[in-house]
């Protein structure tokens, strides 16, 4: 059940369409009646447009509801208020009663003392004489009888839209096809008589009302106490300023969450006049031409295509984001290991970000995983070094622990794969060579490797990589590159780890991070597939 919506609770929102497999769902056409009255597309169509409708018209009532609610509150608010400003439009019989009391006081009074009933001050109240209200007391009413009105139209829309929703929503029955003609129908005249718009607009009527009446009781206490008055008027402006701010903000920066009816439909306008402002400005001030803007050089045709396309430019690092919130929200065992298979699949260009990101949680993460490497291992107690453990990968286990090792790659670019474990002591890993990418992966980690009997070296197994064309991640050429680089073992070949730094090393390394590229530099998947039969012809890279 979702959250109370003023202390009622609502239902859980469904979610439609997201596992349905129509093709089983529905029976195949027979050939040439795909479109026929009962054909299988029009079914489909109907799950869909009812899985559609029903958040969108969830949507427009949870926002309808809340402007009833609010514009009845609102509206018995400024009634009040209006039922005490609303007197000031007329005589008030019972001031013109004092005053004349008042005189004929003043009158006796001189005649009793014997002086002149003519240096009595007359009243200006006569009965052929018109009332004229103050300024002041016209511009309360008026603002705040316009305020009453804008939030009646704005609760009297929201009931008629609520109908018009109601009519939209119920389908006669009939074929399919019919059903799903007439549905198209009415949802065009949805979109062309623009009701998504003005469920949008009511809002900002509600909105105008409640600005409007601060207006007017800005006015109405400048004439009962000027201070207070003062503090209303500058609450009412510091609210007008955040309003229009938050609505602004959006169009320039679409992440911001400020997103309004407002911002969607002032922003087509509003970007070609800021192109040319901030043209201007750039041409006048020096240092603006410094600035990076981004609305200069991308054009969008509406905020939610600036949305998207903002998105798919950043995807890279909204999945190591949205991994890195994962694995803070949730306690799950089973997601935390999803999370740290998932690291390894990310691209090399993301590594150093992805450090940065986990660099305070790694150890927990790691920590975390040690029963997952230990059930991809059968770890041997009996060694003749007290420092090495030989171990076998248990069948069907094989890509899992692949995976473990090369997010372990990500996470510790400088570390042996024994960060996971408790005890400190090396592994030597007895594999089949039926695997190559688990072997790959297992010396990128700096592991000793046993292919059937057969110790395998960071080297030998490099050369043997490139020469017989084997495809790895990205991330495990970079690992195995710099494992070659230290290798000190195979001293016979070892000048060839030259002709890796020179030729290989730093043109696949400089490639693999966007932040170093150098125009010389070749892309990642050109240096891949180039640079290793270049390094097999060492003759020509000796020199």
């Amino acid at each position: 059940m979702s959250r109370p919506l003023f202390g009622l609770s609502q239902k859980s929102p469904l979610v439609y369409g997201v596992n349905d497999d129509y093709e089983t769902k529905y029976n195949e056409d027979v050939t040439y009646e795909e479109t026929a009255p009962h054909g299988r597309v029009w079914r489909t169509y109907l799950d869909e447009a009812a899985a559609y409708d029903v958040r969108m018209i969830e949507e427009f009532r949870d926002t309808l509801d809340v402007l009833l609610v609010f514009a009845g509150l609102f509206s018995a608010v400024v009634t009040t208020f209006l039922v005490e400003a609303a007197s000031n439009l007329q005589a008030n019989f019972t001031e013109i009663s004092a005053t004349l009391l008042f005189e004929l006081v003043a009158i006796q009074r001189a005649i009793v003392n014997g002086t002149s009933i003519h240096d009595i001050p007359t009243s200006s109240f006569s009965p052929n004489s018109a009332f004229v209200p103050f300024t002041s007391d016209v511009w309360v009413n008026g603002l705040w009888f316009t305020s009453l009105v804008l939030s009646l139209m704005t609760a009297l829309v929201s009931v008629l839209v609520k109908q018009w929703l109601h009519h939209y929503m119920t389908l006669p029955s009939g074929t399919p096809r019919e059903r799903a003609h007439l549905r198209q129908y009415r949802f065009d005249g949805l979109e062309k008589w623009r009701v998504p718009l003005i469920v949008g607009l009511l809002p900002v009527l509600l909105h105008l009302a409640l600005y409007v009446y601060l207006v007017g009781l800005s006015i109405y206490l400048y004439n009962l106490h000027r201070s207070i008055s003062w503090i209303i008027v500058s609450m009412t402006m510091a609210a007008l300023i955040v309003y229009f701010t938050t609505n602004a903000i959006p169009i320039i920066q679409p992440q911001c969450p400020y997103h309004t009816p407002i911002s969607h439909i002032v922003y087509p306008s509003f970007i070609p006049i800021y192109r040319r402002i901030m043209r201007f400005l750039r041409r006048r001030l020096p240092i603006l031409p410094s600035l990076p803007s981004l609305l200069d050089s991308i054009a969008f045709d509406s905020l939610k295509g600036a949305e998207s396309l903002l998105v798919k430019d950043s995807g890279d690092i909204m999945t190591v984001n949205g991994l890195y919130w994962l694995f803070q929200t949730s306690n799950n065992p089973t997601v935390l290991t999803i999370v740290f298979q998932s690291i390894g699949g990310l691209p090399v260009a993301n590594s150093e970000y992805v450090m940065s990101k986990f660099s305070h949680d790694v150890h927990i993460l790691v920590a975390s995983q040690a029963n997952a490497f230990s059930d991809c291992l059968e770890i041997s107690e009996n060694s003749s070094a007290e420092y090495m453990r030989s171990c076998t990968v248990r069948h069907g286990s094989e890509t899992k622990l692949e995976r473990l090792l090369r997010s372990h790659l990500y996470l510790f670019p400088t570390a042996r794969s024994y960060q996971w474990r408790s005890s400190r002591y090396a592994l030597r890993y007895l594999i089949p060579r039926t695997d190559m990418a688990l072997v790959a992966t297992i010396v990128a980690s700096r592991e000793a490797v046993i292919c059937s009997g057969e110790n395998i070296g960071p080297t030998d197994f490099f050369l043997q990589s490139i020469h017989s064309g084997r495809k790895f991640p990205a991330i495990v050429w970079l690992k195995l590159l710099d494992a070659v680089s230290g290798d000190h073992v195979s001293m016979g070949i070892r000048r060839h780890t030259s002709v890796i730094s020179l030729v290989f090393v730093m043109p696949l390394y400089l490639s693999s991070f966007p932040q170093r590229r150098i125009r010389a530099c070749p892309p990642f998947a050109i240096a891949v597939l180039c640079y290793p039969s270049l390094l097999l012809n060492t003759r020509r890279f000796a020199l």
